[in-house]
């Protein structure tokens, strides 16, 4: 097949699908002393056998060797021709455009440039909670005491651990068998009746009755109507053995109890002189000396202070005189402390003897009839007596 002369808009000749320049086809039209438009043949002898005969004198490298990468050639200026079915050799110091891996820093590229010209190069861990996670994050509520709003669904109560436990209100709550249990443990308030030892704290009061009245029994069982009926009634109380009671003081007159001691204080007071039969003086009492006798003080400090020394100072420290009584003397009214002697008083008698003489007094008198005679006394004379025992209350 006979193709003529192919030239496309830019004065190029395009064979099969190469692109050779018109100057270059010019010039083999001169080498070769035959215009490119006389070429006589088929179109595709010229292409596989013409055009690379008259080519190859003019591009003595063509196919064989391997072209460069880094774009200090460009086909058709240099007078070099790449073959149309050239392979690259792989270049390891360029990435792919597909899912490249860069080596070393990267730059001369800007956030702008990658579509985040609005991004701030700060950390994670210091990137500030932006208004949308903010108005986000008011919608929801806080783990720790959350306060819920509107109705709160989907929530179950298996869910926080209370399917065993009924929606019921605490007014009617049924009493538990743990709790009925640890009721059958207690006394009730209302007669109550207790088992085993009952022991009270030390501040316990039962209505009326102190806590100190309640230790009076604390620890009494079974035997407290033992302990109560050794004990005398309040009402007409039947006493046995010696009871004893405080002694009241001289002078008390009320409804307590005399004690034999307050009676005998009463019935012969401190001081006071008596008559007794024997010879012995009773008890309380001290036998009146017959002559001035001083006594202790202390010993008989009751005596001393109801007579002082009435009957004598005694050492004016340590004793003090004691009532006495003379032998032959009798008591009689007068200044408590002294004695007298006792005398006949002067008296006259009648005496009846006729003509005699007669001796009265230890001075003879005549008489005449029925004469009168008077006669002074000169002597103590003692009156006749019975010897009792005079003791003083001390």
């Amino acid at each position: 097949m006979a193709y003529g002369p192919y030239y496309n808009q830019d004065n190029k000749v395009v064979v099969d699908g190469d692109v050779i320049l018109a100057s270059d086809i010019n010039a083999i039209n001169s080498a070769t002393e035959s215009g490119f438009e006389s070429v006589g043949t088929d179109f595709d002898t010229l292409v596989a056998t013409t055009i690379p005969a008259l080519v190859a004198p003019l591009v003595p490298d063509i196919g064989a060797t391997n072209p460069l990468m880094d774009g200090s050639a460009t086909p058709g200026v240099s007078g070099q021709v790449s073959d149309k079915n050239h392979v690259h050799p792989t270049d390891t110091s360029r990435a792919p455009l597909a899912s490249p891996t860069f080596t070393g820093t990267v730059g001369g590229i800007t956030k702008s440039m990658v579509g985040l010209g609005s991004v701030d190069n700060t950390t994670d861990a210091n990137k500030p909670v932006s208004s949308a996670t903010q108005s986000a994050l008011d919608l929801k509520a806080n783990l720790a005491s959350p306060t819920f709003t509107g109705t709160v669904g989907g929530i179950t109560k298996a869910m926080i651990g209370l399917d065993n436990v009924d929606n019921t209100t605490d007014a009617n709550k049924p009493v538990s068998s743990v709790t009925q249990s640890a009721l059958n443990l207690k006394a009730n308030l209302a007669s109550p009746t207790f088992t085993g030892t009952v022991v009270l704290p030390s501040d316990t009061a039962i209505g009326n009755v102190s806590s100190t009245e309640i230790g009076y029994v604390d620890g009494v069982t079974s035997a407290i109507q033992t302990q109560l009926n050794t004990k005398a009634a309040l009402a007409s109380p039947a006493l046995t053995g010696v009871p004893t009671a405080p002694t009241a003081t001289s002078g008390t007159s009320t409804t307590q109890i005399a004690t034999t001691a307050f009676a005998a204080a009463l019935a012969v007071p401190v001081g006071s002189i008596i008559a007794f039969s024997v010879a012995t003086a009773p008890t309380g009492f001290l036998a009146l000396p017959t002559a001035a006798t001083d006594i202790n003080r202390t010993t008989y400090a009751n005596l001393f202070t109801a007579i002082g020394t009435t009957w004598g100072v005694g050492d004016s420290s340590t004793t003090f005189g004691m009532p006495y009584c003379p032998a032959g003397y009798t008591l009689a009214q007068g200044t408590a402390g002294t004695t007298y002697v006792g005398l006949v008083q002067e008296h006259s008698h009648s005496i009846y003897s006729p003509n005699a003489a007669a001796s009265v007094g230890g001075a003879v008198v005549g008489h005449s009839g029925n004469t009168g005679a008077t006669q002074l006394s000169s002597g103590a004379n003692y009156a006749a007596a019975v010897n009792i025992k005079y003791c003083v209350k001390y």
